[in-house]
């Protein structure tokens, strides 16, 4: 009992209204945020019904009060649209496929090393399609930009260098996932994800991408099925070779479009207005 008050006193209430974050404080938040998580799916485990998109919304409505509690002027800075060249959606959309295709490959690896449960992502399957793409890619895509990329990454930039709040960001990103096969490819695109935020400073843009690599996470393994052989290529088998190499071309053509159009050209570097003595950060 004295350990579990010792934690809840360590929990400052007040601290998602701090203008900047030590690791220490990034990781209660994400600790809190699954917390949550638990508790938003128990009526789901204990009245054996499926609520949906409940625990989205409480996320969602959790990300906002913390954004309305930083400030106006911070709620602001967060969610402006800032405009970004219309050759950077084409350049990112070929990155991002291209991402996937590895992403997958090394998915399709990790788990004939370390193999899934039985029934262990079945809860994740819907069978409406509006709730499908609700709860694995708009909520996904909007909630976890705003917390890791508007709120965690952004507070921890103002007391780290630039990689090191990437990096923290990214691996609490990947916590969050609470498994293994996700949690270690979902360090991989948070890093992007966190780049993208960094470089063009326009939370909308990772919002949009977020979704669209969680639309390719998660159905990807349609068109497989039409190849020739296709019993070959099931969602946990091993790519044929010439896919992982259309993959690795296109992620490296996206990248380097990306990086020469990026303002930094320098991937991993926080600018510095995003540090600790500038009002107008990222």
């Amino acid at each position: 009992m004295k350990k579990l008050t010792g934690v809840l006193a360590a929990i400052d209430l007040d601290l998602w209204k701090r203008d900047s974050f030590r690791v220490k404080d990034a990781v209660l938040l994400c600790l809190f945020l699954i917390g949550v998580r638990f508790l938003s799916a128990l009526p789901s485990y204990v009245f054996r019904v499926d609520f949906g998109i409940l625990y989205d919304l409480v996320f969602l409505g959790i990300v906002l009060v913390m954004l309305w509690q930083s400030g106006r002027e911070e709620m602001a800075g967060i969610l402006k649209w800032r405009k970004v060249p219309a050759a950077l959606f084409f350049s990112l959309l070929v990155m991002f496929f291209g991402l996937e295709i590895i992403r997958r490959e090394a998915g399709n690896i990790l788990v004939m090393l370390l193999p899934v449960p039985e029934g262990f992502f079945g809860a994740s399957l819907r069978a409406n399609a509006f709730q499908a793409f609700a709860t694995l890619c708009f909520f996904p895509a909007l909630n976890e930009e705003l917390f890791f990329r508007g709120i965690i990454l952004k507070r921890l930039g103002r007391n780290y260098p630039g990689r090191t709040a990437l990096w923290v960001s990214s691996l609490l990103f990947a916590l969050m996932h609470l498994n293994p096969w996700q949690g270690l490819l979902a360090t991989v695109s948070g890093l992007f994800f966190g780049w993208i935020y960094m470089e063009f400073k326009t939370i909308w843009l990772c919002i949009f991408f977020h979704g669209y690599n969680n639309l390719l996470a998660n159905f990807f393994s349609f068109p497989l099925r039409y190849l020739p052989n296709r019993r070959t290529y099931t969602v946990l088998a091993v790519h044929p070779l010439w896919l992982d190499v259309c993959g690795a071309l296109l992620f490296v053509l996206g990248f380097v479009l990306t990086w020469g159009i990026s303002p930094g050209r320098r991937p991993g570097t926080l600018p510095r207005s995003a540090r600790k003595n500038s009002k107008d950060r990222l």
